[in-house]
């Protein structure tokens, strides 16, 4: 193929040349629209003029010149063509004609193997990781900017490093694919090769042979199709189904050539190497999305929240998958297509047009339906699989079909004699070429050729508007337009009776709340990952004041007396808690306050409903939603402080607690040796000489006055002592004696005495003997009813109530 006709090409038929016109013109427009600030009728324009944009990055401006590229050649293809058809002395004076390229288009050997399908899937991956980004942006920033300032600014470098990445793991796990891919196929399908010696493996060197082809193997199997599989011509394999052996044998011939077409251009790698890509994607989206659970599950405070931030991970993953899945499944299979119009071509070549075309009749007409393993390896079937235009391995039967009607007529016009091209007509009628550079015949006038074209125009629109008639009918035309007349009357009044427009605004609403209250385990994870000060200098406070506490515990454990000096008083003091406590019920007051609001404009909103037809009244209701909105994110924002401010407090009281209870042991063990100094002071010994001094031992601490016992039976019945006792073994035999009489006889056991404090019980709803529960201890019976509340439904996951209370002081 020389220079000349890979770039003005050699179709013969007019359709699928504007097609292809009009198609790249499109794709030219719209990227003009995504690549300007302002979108116009003249910037829009600019599309039918092929001369590149002025671009900031150089990843658009090459993507421009390449759009440009394609649109050139379309259109001097489609100029060739026209001239041929209606101008031919002209196109003869410039060196165009008739002629077609042969079976040389078809039968020249690619070497180049898969390295154009893997430059093109690469070049998509990188295109689309970055416009998946510009995306993003648009909608973090909520404005709209030109995808060529974005390829412009900082943003765009991660996208493309991640493009890349990717882009070689796909290269080599392609290519690994490819190398594996023929094991695979043979024992899915249960090939069995067959010896040089048999008649089908004749035939198929017969024709490798005069396709100058190294002579591959032959293999057979059970299905009803035909497919060749091989990396490389050398080791290539052609297999055909015994039921394809009762076909004629041109078609036979024709079905084999077919296949060795596809070993000629090195399709089968190509193809492998594309499933291969794709699996690899798809592998990395799984990848990525195991992690982002994980991820969104530990930045969670709270169990529910982890398990929702999981989920909408999980969510987010599988839209990724099936995005990316189906991208790259419109390319793989827009190339398999593709390839299946040159193997035809070489099946035509070695056989005829004729057998070609019957036997792919013949097969697509089989009933059988195709196995699992043809759905999967359907790029290498004869016959193909899928479904729709989009989504399928092969282009259909008719376009088949007619794709080699074509070459037949092409043919016979390079075959006649010039003068005789103007009597070959195309599959459409007066579509053939005309006469090219016909010598000895006079040139016809300026008013004939016009009305040459004319008619030719005149025919072609005839012959588009009978082919529209036949396709729209007057009885469908009246379905559709009854059935659209009844959906216009009927939607309005199942609007109103299902209260859609309500429903469709609580659920944004409920939309907005669930992305707001999620959005939170986003903030925690980019500070971690990418450094917040604030955080870290948390994160460093909280270790170095539980390396505190612990060095303090082993000291009082070693020496109590000599730790006594060295205790160090906690780091918040009484004032720090009661500003924290402060916080937070001013925190409480103020959402309050929010929820009177809102349940205020709620009934506002309500009122106005009535009279929401008319405009007034609608722009009011407008008003009144965004200001709930608004006060809706006001409350979840204090909602969320009220956590941060309790969470504060629970860690302060722990504090406290710890101070305290090394407070009261050092106390006590003061008072108990000042007792026994006292003793030895008072009752000295009557014999100097046999006065032992006392062994100090160390007492377990004592409690005087206002305890409180906690028990529990065998059978799930708790108790919790009403009262205050003198002693801490008064309070155990009370909550032991009162746990025997109600738990009908089950063994009962103390749990945990408290002193000068107030407790509360919380169990699961509906409170039962099996209910699960919370013990609280706090300073005042109602936060020890908030903690005992809040606890059992973190544990558990279900709305609690509170059972037992008291305060002992």
């Amino acid at each position: 193929m020389t220079l000349a006709t890979s770039i003005f090409g050699t179709e013969t038929r007019l359709g699928p040349l504007i097609k292809a016109v009009l198609a790249v013109t499109a794709l030219r427009v719209g990227w003009i629209a995504i690549n300007v600030w302002h979108h116009d009728a003249l910037s829009l324009a600019w599309a039918l003029v092929p001369w590149p944009r002025w671009t900031y990055s150089w990843t658009v401006w090459a993507a421009e010149l390449a759009l440009i590229f394609f649109q050139l050649r379309a259109g001097l293809r489609l100029g060739r063509l026209l001239l041929v058809r209606f101008a031919p002395d002209l196109a003869a004076f410039l060196g165009f004609s008739a002629r077609t390229a042969g079976g040389s288009q078809h039968l020249t050997p690619r070497n180049r193997s898969w390295l154009p399908t893997a430059l093109q899937l690469s070049g998509i991956l990188v295109l689309s990781c970055c416009v998946l980004s510009w995306l993003a942006v648009i909608v973090w920033f909520r404005q709209w900017g030109p995808f060529d300032y974005f390829m412009w600014s900082p943003y765009a470098d991660r996208p493309i490093q991640v493009g890349v990445g990717l882009s070689l793991l796909g290269l080599l796990f392609g290519g690994r694919y490819i190398a594996r891919a023929s094991g695979d196929v043979r024992s899915s399908f249960g090939v069995t090769s067959v010896e040089d010696g048999h008649w089908l493996a004749e035939r198929v060197h017969g024709l490798a042979q005069k396709l100058n082809l190294p002579k591959p193997a032959v293999g057979i199997t059970n299905v009803v199709n035909a497919f060749a599989m091989g990396a490389r011509q050398k080791s290539s394999m052609v297999v055909i189904g015994k039921p394809l052996f009762a076909l004629e044998k041109d078609e036979l011939d024709a079905i084999i050539g077919h296949e060795l077409g596809h070993i000629l251009h090195k399709d089968i790698a190509r193809m492998q190497f594309a499933e291969g890509f794709q699996r690899m994607l798809v592998g990395v989206v799984n990848i990525l999305t195991v992690f982002g659970m994980f991820f969104a599950a530990s930045a969670s405070r709270k169990r529910a929240n982890g398990r929702l931030n999981a989920h909408l991970a999980w969510g987010t993953g599988v839209v990724v998958r099936k995005t990316v899945f189906i991208g790259s499944e419109l390319v793989t299979k827009g190339i398999s297509r593709n390839r299946e119009f040159h193997a035809d071509a070489v099946g035509a070549h070695v056989t005829s047009v004729d057998a070609m075309a019957r036997a792919l009749t013949r097969l697509h007409g089989m009933g059988d339906e195709p196995t699992a393993q043809e759905h999967h390896y359907g790029y290498l079937m004869f016959r193909g699989t899928g479904f729709g235009n989009l989504f399928s391995t092969h282009p259909t039967l008719q376009a088949r079909l007619k794709a080699l009607n074509a070459r037949a007529i092409a043919q016979q016009a390079a075959a006649k004699p010039t003068g005789d091209l103007a009597t070959v007509a195309g599959p459409e009628g007066a579509q053939g070429l005309g006469p090219v550079g016909a010598s000895g015949v006079a040139p016809a006038p300026v008013w004939a050729k016009l009305g040459a074209i004319t008619s030719g125009l005149t025919r072609w629109t005839q012959h588009r508007a009978a082919a529209l008639r036949a396709k729209v009918s007057t009885r469908r035309l009246l379905i559709v337009g009854t059935a659209c007349v009844a959906l216009a009357v009927v939607a309005p009044a199942i609007v109103n009776f299902y209260a859609l427009d309500r429903r469709f605004d609580d659920t944004r609403v409920s939309a907005g709340h669930a992305l707001s209250s999620s959005w939170d385990w986003v903030i925690a994870t980019n500070d971690a990952w990418f450094g917040d000060a604030g955080y870290a200098e948390r994160v460093r406070l909280l270790d170095a004041r539980e390396r505190a506490v612990k060095v303090a515990e082993a000291a009082l454990a070693a020496d109590p007396e000599t730790a006594r000096t060295r205790v160090v008083a906690p780091s918040v003091d009484s004032a720090t808690l009661a500003a924290a406590i402060t916080d937070r019920d001013k925190a409480r007051a103020e959402a309050k306050d929010l929820q009177q609001k809102l349940d205020a404009a709620n009934v506002e909103r309500s009122a106005r409903l009535a009279v929401a037809s008319q405009p007034d009244a609608q722009r009011q209701l407008e008003t009144v939603s965004d200001q709930l909105a608004n006060m809706t994110a006001d409350r979840d924002e204090m909602t969320h402080r009220n956590d941060v401010l309790r969470d504060m407090n629970l860690e302060l009281k722990g504090q406290i607690a710890t101070r305290d209870t090394a407070r009261v042991g050092l106390d006590k063990q003061i008072e108990d040796l000042r007792n026994q100094i006292a003793s030895l002071t008072t009752r000295p010994s009557e014999d100097p000489a046999q006065t032992e001094l006392p062994v100090v031992r160390a007492t377990p601490p004592g409690r005087q006055g206002g305890y409180g016992a906690f028990a529990v039976a065998g059978n799930g019945i708790v108790i919790l002592t009403d009262r205050s006792f003198a002693s801490e073994q008064e309070a155990a035999d009370a909550a032991l004696a009162e746990c025997g009489q109600f738990s009908g006889g089950s063994r009962c056991a103390v749990k945990q005495t408290f002193r000068n404090t107030c407790a509360a019980v919380a169990r699961v709803i509906p409170a039962t003997k099996r209910s699960r529960y919370e013990l609280q201890l706090e300073p005042t019976i109602d936060d020890a009813k908030e903690m005992a509340l809040s606890e059992c439904f973190q544990r558990n996951g279900h709305p609690c109530e509170v059972t037992r209370q008291v305060c002992v002081r």
